[in-house]
This record gives C-alpha cells, sequence and structure tokens, in this order.
C-alpha cells in the first residue's frame, strides 16, 4: 500500500498523468492488495451461528 501511495503522490507532485506503466504498477499493486486482504478474511475463524428458537 505504501508503495502505491508512492506513486500516486509522485504523479500529483508532478503534476502530469503517470505513465501506462506506472498505472499498470498501481493496479497490480491494488490486485495484490485485495487478494491478501480476501485471503485474511479466509483465514480468519467464522462466528458460530446462534440456534434459533
Amino acid at each position: 500500500m505504501e508503495a502505491q501511495h508512492k506513486l500516486l503522490a509522485q504523479a500529483a507532485e508532478g503534476g502530469i498523468l503517470p505513465s501506462d506503466s506506472a498505472l499498470r504498477r498501481i493496479s497490480d499493486l491494488e490486485g495484490a492488495i485485495a487478494a491478501t486482504e480476501v485471503m485474511i478474511q479466509e483465514q480468519e475463524p467464522r462466528p458460530k451461528p446462534t440456534p434459533s428458537r
């Protein structure tokens, strides 16, 4: 996430649009972050359902 922020900040400070390769790297980082978050959620124990009365 830090690398993604750095790329976006550099583009904003430069006042120009990021190159296609920079946008691709940002997109790749977003995908990796999302996949990691899903894996973490899958590893967390799920609460047991409460019995209905």
